[in-house]
């Protein structure tokens, strides 16, 4: 039977063969969703070397409490990881979510394993949702969640008002929009808790900066955050 399923495994994959993400090039048989080549390639932040003072920290400094501070890569425009990320958000690629979910979480877990009660994936709008049939964050926070093993909660953010999009605003501007969009399920208590509140791109951190002011609100003792990309 094993060798009846490997045949027709192998006869499929000659007939509909299988696509790089990053490149389109092909992939190998013990590859998947992303080609060695662009794997090897991806340009990796090391952020979580100096966790309490980089970049992205800084992003928040003055402005609410950022315990840690994660980015698995950075991107630029027409690179691979700007490439994986369209087809993540835009191409129906849901499963790369999870895929840098294990990778990052990977190289968090011998610092950082028992240093967070929860992660936390920043919700999308269920409009947005249901167009695209999946939270691109759901994934990257499972995945850090499975191989951190700490609970993941996907819903317990919820995107309450359905704001406009970010891409063109300027830096006020995404701020104000974001403002008092996100709530969180009273259901759920937080108080004493440490999160790890994941995203997949932050650039002013207008997003971010939002759903931590409603974290703490409700007591959370620290809020962490990482994302998949942080742009160069």
């Amino acid at each position: 039977m094993m060798f009846i399923k490997k045949y027709f495994q192998d006869l499929l994959f000659l007939l509909f063969p299988e696509s790089c993400h990053g490149c389109g090039e092909v992939l190998g048989n013990n590859e998947a969703l992303v080609c060695t080549k662009c794997r090897l390639t991806i340009p990796e932040t090391d952020l979580h070397t100096t966790p309490n003072d980089n970049e992205l920290v800084r992003k928040f400094w003055g402005k609410v409490p950022v315990r840690y501070g994660f980015a698995y890569c950075y991107f630029n425009k027409g690179g691979c990881v700007q490439q994986l990320l369209h087809a993540l958000k835009y191409e129906g690629a849901e499963s790369l979510s999870s895929m840098f979910g294990y990778w990052y979480g990977s190289q968090l877990r011998q610092e950082f394993e028992g240093q967070f009660d929860l992660v936390v994936p920043v919700p999308i709008h269920p409009v947005k949702r249901r167009r695209r049939g999946y939270n691109q964050c759901d994934g990257f926070a499972l995945g850090l969640s499975e191989i951190l093993e700490v609970n993941c909660d996907v819903n317990l953010l919820k995107k309450v008002s359905h704001t406009e999009s970010q891409t063109k605003k300027s830096r006020m501007a995404r701020f104000e929009n974001m403002e008092d969009a996100f709530s969180v399920d009273s259901a759920v208590e937080l108080r004493g808790l440490r999160v790890l509140l994941v995203d997949d791109v932050v650039t002013t951190g207008a997003t971010l900066e939002a759903c931590i002011k409603v974290l703490v609100s409700k007591g959370c003792k620290e809020v962490s955050i990482a994302t998949i990309a942080l742009p160069r």
